[in-house]
């Protein structure tokens, strides 16, 4: 994705968001630019971090579990942020709900978000990103903090597999033939990334 269509993307689910939260104008306005904020600084952070371990070289194989940590420790780090951010403006009950929707930093959603947005759904929007940010949520619960590589990465798989199969299936309620077919193709997982995330950088997830 391109900066300006992750952007689009991070717009797209603060405003969703902010739907749920039922918050008015300003604070949809505040929630974007927190959110926007947010984003462009961990992508910032680890595509940092990643050119840092790149100059150390060493082992590849014991540097993967070092560059997932790394990378958990700055997910935390501006997570921790974006939820002090959100504390200025909005309740303590709706910077949570916030945070728990959005302090991910999961590409995946920002593609499909992106994917989805240009169906053109209308009234059925909603209803789809309530679909894909249900399963940012359950995807993210699947990797172990502080695992790295002693994460079982076939069981990983599987499970994800069947979560994203249940996805198709809820989404083929909402999508045409067509619109599936093209969804399958785009948001397909095509095994692991190298971490990392924001603007810019490809993710784990």
């Amino acid at each position: 994705m391109t900066p300006e269509q992750l952007k689009a993307a991070w717009t797209l689910e603060a405003k969703h968001v902010a739907g749920k939260l039922e918050l008015a104008e300003e604070a949809t306005g505040k929630l974007v630019k927190a959110y926007t904020d947010a984003q462009t600084a961990y992508g910032e952070a680890v595509n940092k971090k990643r050119e840092e371990m790149r100059a150390e070289g060493g082992d590849r194989e014991g540097a993967r579990g070092a560059i997932r940590t790394a990378f958990e420790e700055i997910r935390k780090s501006e997570r921790d942020k974006f939820a002090a951010a959100l504390a200025a403006f909005l309740t303590e009950e709706q910077a949570k709900k916030a945070v728990d929707q959005l302090g991910g930093f999961n590409n995946s959603l920002d593609r499909m978000v992106h994917v989805l947005a240009g169906f053109k759904l209308e009234d059925k929007q909603a209803k789809a990103f309530d679909l894909v940010f249900a399963y940012s949520l359950e995807q993210a619960k699947l990797w172990t903090p502080g695992a790295g590589e002693q994460q079982d990465f076939a069981a990983l798989r599987e499970k994800m597999t069947a979560l994203k199969t249940k996805l198709d299936t809820d989404l083929a309620q909402i999508l045409s033939n067509e619109q599936l077919e093209t969804w399958k193709q785009a948001t397909t997982f095509r095994g692991r990334q190298a971490g990392g995330g924001g603007q810019g950088a490809r993710r784990e997830e």
